[in-house]
């Protein structure tokens, strides 16, 4: 499986929305849903901005890492809203 297909999957989708929805404490549907949008539009940002890189490495690391910068990135924005709100 190519690195788009398996970094822009359903299931990479629920396993960071998941993983950022426990790190935020998010516990409504409609949280939830709003942490699953936000998630897949900066992870079509993050792999426009690294598409370059993508056969610099394996696929299971490159994925991995581009999961740490969505992850990250969807934090500080989600930080950023709550501190400047």
């Amino acid at each position: 499986m190519e690195v788009k297909d398996k970094f822009l999957s359903k299931t990479n989708l629920n396993f960071l929305c998941k993983k950022l929805g426990e790190k935020l404490d998010l516990e409504s549907g409609d949280q939830m849903d709003a942490c699953a949008e936000l998630l897949k539009e900066q992870m079509k940002s993050t792999y426009k901005q690294n598409e370059q890189n993508l056969n610099k490495a394996p696929a299971e690391k490159v994925v991995k890492i581009l999961n740490k910068k969505t992850f990250d990135s969807c934090e500080q924005l989600y930080n950023n809203r709550v501190t400047n709100s």
